[in-house]
């Protein structure tokens, strides 16, 4: 990076904003996720993979109460920050049973560098996220237009969508949502994103040779048995190497009345 870039990263809202909260999720014992638990703990990741990537940052609003709009564009104009990301949780209803909309936008400040900006993150966003891409949108009317720098605006989903709701406090999609979006900002810039340390794909494993085949050791010869000849009455009846063969033959040849049984090494 040969220009070191500083981002304002808007958080917006505080903990206690009326309205900018979910309906009681029965899921999670009637408890209700207020819009600014989802944008700080995004705010706070933007940041950290910013500052990974060779950026400056600035919070606009780093209290948890709800921080005037003026505030935040005075904050951002003195800091002379290059750009500023605000973040969001949209909502159209106060309940989950009429709520039909879903997905991620990102609202365009009023420059032709706030598009373009607001396009870079919408890209990064559908090549993460699973959720339906609603596009960009006029930003024109925003209050933070009154900041001096290209100003792009993202609602990452709808707190009164039930399965959007759910995702503001999993924290793999938080971590997901400030990631894109710092791609999308490292786009714009044309800065080379870093990937988290761990997440970087480990290169393949060369390719390993075949094992060699083992060499087989040669197998000593048994050790040869002698072999006994059994004659009866002067007449060879069998040879045997084994002991039991000798006496079970020596056996028949007696109880057929044989008078002579003897047995000699062949």
């Amino acid at each position: 990076m040969t220009k070191k870039y500083k981002v304002g990263i808007d958080g917006g809202h505080g903990m206690e904003t009326a309205g900018k909260r979910t309906p009681a999720i029965a899921e999670l014992g009637g408890r209700v996720i207020r819009e600014n638990e989802f944008n700080d703990a995004v705010a706070v990741r933007l940041q950290k993979a910013l500052a990974r990537c060779g950026f400056d940052t600035m919070f606009t609003a780093p209290e948890t109460s709800d921080t005037p709009l003026g505030t935040r564009v005075k904050r951002a104009n003195a800091s002379k920050v290059d750009i500023l990301v605000s973040l969001h949780y949209n909502a159209i209803t106060a309940s989950f049973a009429t709520a039909k909309a879903s997905g991620f936008e990102v609202l365009a400040g009023s420059s032709s560098d706030s598009k373009r900006l607001a396009k870079c993150i919408l890209d990064s966003l559908v090549g993460g996220t699973e959720q339906k891409n609603r596009g960009i949108k006029d930003g024109s009317w925003l209050a933070l237009n009154k900041c001096k720098m290209p100003l792009a605006l993202v609602e990452y989903g709808f707190m009164d969508n039930k399965k959007e709701a759910l995702l503001m406090i999993d924290p793999a999609f938080l971590t997901e949502c400030a990631e894109e979006t710092a791609k999308g900002i490292c786009k714009y810039f044309g800065v080379t994103y870093k990937a988290p340390a761990g997440n970087t794909p480990a290169p393949a494993p060369a390719p390993s040779k075949p094992a060699p085949k083992p060499t087989p050791t040669p197998s000593k010869p048994a050790p040869k048995k002698d072999v006994y000849r059994v004659i009866v009455d002067g007449k060879q009846v069998g040879a045997y190497a084994e002991g039991s063969n000798l006496l079970e033959q020596a056996r028949k040849s007696l109880a057929s009345g044989a008078k002579n049984i003897r047995i000699e090494k062949a």
